[in-house]
């Protein structure tokens, strides 16, 4: 299985989007912590309320070989996104850093061994459709089951997944199944998503442990901070590796 190829591919998921900027408001709000739901339509109705609720959050998502640090601004009319990605790769940690704004995608990458460059396109034609994708609205994919489990004042959803898993690189595609395993705060919120692949439809046999993300710092940013965060890029241009690290604070 290509196994690269799925984590971008979901990376691009987190991307794109698959829901609606329409703010809908789910059935039960904070203090109800939705009372009276099974697994599927507390699953639809937590995203609900992720995307009507935050405006910014940051999550990081890592496994084996990677540390990925993700920003989103839900501004007037889009949603912006900044990314930090560690890659590892026996003693070399690769930086990629890119800023997607609307049109505008920022980037800033090395043009030597030792030096980065800071660069911007206007013409980026992608678009995040939302702040939590909606697995149930991606055409690709098919929610087979959902499972809940109230504890310690949290919700746990056991999500069993099946898609049809597509590789723009080669333009070539496969189903996989894998399991999402969720966790919803006490504030209503999804904090955190566990994801493991499987053989087949059975999920039995574990083949590949995928990404474990944290979501948190619910809307303590604006989107007016976005362009600290531009200002930051630029700042870094013609730095060498060490010193773009130290001034994002991140680790080697």
């Amino acid at each position: 299985m290509k196994y690269k190829g799925i984590i971008g591919c979901l990376c691009l998921l987190m991307l794109v989007g698959c829901g609606t900027t329409k703010k809908e408001e789910p059935t039960q709000g904070q203090k109800g912590l939705y009372v009276g739901l099974d697994g599927k339509q507390t699953y639809s109705e937590a995203v609900k309320y992720f995307n009507s609720r935050v405006n910014y959050y940051f999550s990081e998502a890592t496994d084996e070989t990677s540390d990925t640090y993700n920003e989103y601004y839900k501004g007037q009319d889009h949603i912006s996104l900044v990314s930090k990605a560690l890659y590892k790769d026996a003693d070399v940690t690769t930086l990629n850093y890119s800023i997607a704004d609307g049109k505008d995608f920022h980037t800033l990458f090395m043009v030597d061994s030792q030096t980065y460059a800071y660069d911007v396109a206007h013409d980026y034609n992608e678009t995040i459709d939302a702040m939590y994708p909606d697995l149930t609205k991606d055409e690709n994919s098919e929610l087979l089951s959902a499972e809940r489990k109230d504890q310690n004042g949290q919700i746990e959803l056991t999500l069993k997944v099946k898609r049809n898993q597509q590789y723009q690189e080669n333009d070539s595609s496969e189903i996989v199944y894998f399991v999402s395993q969720l966790k919803i705060s006490k504030d209503g919120y999804i904090v955190e998503d566990k994801v493991a692949y499987y053989t087949d439809d059975k999920f039995e046999e574990v083949t590949y442990e995928g990404l474990t993300t944290t979501y948190k710092d619910f809307n303590k940013k604006k989107s007016d901070d976005l362009q600290k965060e531009i200002d930051l890029m630029k700042s870094c241009d013609g730095m060498n590796d060490d010193e773009v690290k130290t001034e994002l604070h991140l680790e080697s």
